[in-house]
């Protein structure tokens, strides 16, 4: 990818991502700055400090989801511990779809916490039947017969469709 480094008077990436309805737009340019957009998008989702608010935060954070960047991967793992509650939901759904298998171990300790929100447990068990195995199946059947939750039991058996759904499509090739 080029190198390219913002230039004085041409938008960040922290400007746009605050104006909600340019996700375009921040695409664009994170892509336009190629590696250098990445990263510094990756910088401000993990940034708190003042004038980065927890919205624009979350919002570069689902971008990253979108963007499927891989070596954004242990970033929005961290990201799944971050105070900010929105941030913490869009690492959820980010850590799906850049992590692939690799998202399953995190979703499932998301799953597993009892001091998880059931909001964040849900988000979670939703992300994993895009990324689930035979063994998340295994994983969330047990964990499923303890869940006293009746909204994330049925989230759960949702869940359990899914992957098995999948597992049987790609079984049938």
């Amino acid at each position: 990818m080029a190198k390219r480094q913002p230039k004085a008077g041409m938008p960040s990436l922290q400007q746009a991502l605050n104006a909600v309805e340019v996700d375009l737009g921040v695409l664009s340019l994170v892509r336009f700055y190629g590696e250098a957009g990445y990263a510094e998008l990756i910088k401000i989702a993990a940034t708190r400090s003042k004038g980065v608010t927890p919205a624009m935060r979350a919002r570069a954070v689902h971008l990253l989801g979108v963007l499927r960047w891989r070596p954004a991967f242990a970033a929005l793992v961290r990201l799944l511990k971050d105070g900010s509650d929105t941030v913490r939901l869009n690492a959820i759904y980010a850590v799906g779809e850049v992590g692939g298998p690799n998202a399953v171990k995190p979703l499932l300790g998301i799953v597993r916490d009892a001091k998880r929100s059931l909001t964040e447990q849900a988000h979670a068990l939703r992300a994993l039947a895009a990324v689930g195995d035979a063994d998340t199946i295994a994983a969330l059947q047990v964990w499923s017969g303890r869940v006293r939750s009746p909204e994330l039991k049925a989230v759960a058996n949702d869940t359990l469709k899914r992957i098995t759904l999948a597992l049987q499509r790609v079984g049938a090739r």
